[in-house]
């Protein structure tokens, strides 16, 4: 094999891996767990529920990242460096715990207060842990949500747990992450979703 292969070869998985990363980043899964939620849940009323939720606790602090990232307080929308995370984070934080208010208060379905409880919930598990340690984000997300498919809407939706496995290889191939923290992260986004179903929701 030569040498200019190998680079080729180097350059396609990282391209691959690039691509994955920016799929299953958490703002685009979100959108997907809230919008298997409302799925869940066929009625107009969830569907708007879920537009809300996608654009105070996902859009918006997406929009806040990309103005550090103008302002050059980040260097990539991803938060590659530790430091760079914790404002983004605690911003999505409060996003989160304010939608998750207005979800009570005005009496949204059901499941759609109840994955927003536990985005919730996470959200603040992450806030906490990101002040100490760079856990990954994407693990926890890929992870729960596909789960979450597969319980609310049955076994056709099993083979969404492919999915996570190729996320966590990405953010390992790019270096973004260690072995310790993308399992951490899987293994809490599994957590989240078990301890719903203990619940009985």
């Amino acid at each position: 094999m030569t040498v200019q292969t190998r680079k080729l070869r180097h350059v396609s998985a990282e391209t691959v891996a690039k691509l994955i990363s920016t799929v299953g980043s958490p703002p685009i899964v979100g959108m997907i767990a809230i919008s298997i939620a409302a799925a869940a849940i066929p009625s107009p009323e969830a569907s708007i529920w879920a537009v809300i939720y996608s654009f105070s606790t996902i859009l918006i602090p997406s929009f806040y990242v990309l103005l550090l990232i103008r302002q050059g307080k980040a260097r990539d929308f991803h938060l590659t460096h530790h430091d760079e995370r914790i404002r983004p984070t605690l911003f999505t934080m409060g996003c989160n715990l304010v939608t998750l208010l207005l979800l009570y208060l005005f009496d949204a379905p059901i499941m759609v207060k109840v994955i927003g409880t536990i985005l919730a919930i996470q959200t603040v598990l992450f806030s906490l842990i990101t002040l100490r340690w760079k856990i990954s984000a994407h693990s926890a997300t890929s992870t729960g949500t596909a789960l979450l498919a597969w319980w609310l809407l049955g076994d056709a939706y099993l083979v969404t747990l492919i999915a996570p496995p190729f996320v966590i290889w990405s953010r390992l191939y790019l270096r973004r992450h260690t072995q310790a923290q993308v399992i951490v992260g899987a293994l809490l986004g599994a957590l989240i979703i078990w301890v719903l179903w203990l619940l009985g929701y």
